[in-house]
């Protein structure tokens, strides 16, 4: 995922830019880390980077459909 498509989701789902979660997803989108390295990068339950993912790509699903 390029950091445009990334910082597009981000505004969709109105998801705080500076949140742990965020920069979690943004780790493993857009710079191809596992989400349990990202976790550990990140000091963060692997959880948290997992819900995030989840939900920016859940999103992304949804935004194909629509074009």
């Amino acid at each position: 995922m390029t950091l445009h498509q990334f910082k597009t989701l981000m505004e969709l789902t109105r998801m705080d830019p500076q949140s742990i979660a965020a920069k979690g997803a943004a780790l493993v989108l857009v710079n191809g880390l596992t989400q349990t390295k990202a976790a550990e990068t990140l000091d963060c339950q692997q959880t948290t980077i997992s819900r995030a993912v989840r939900r920016l790509k859940e999103v992304q699903r949804l935004a194909r459909h629509i074009t």
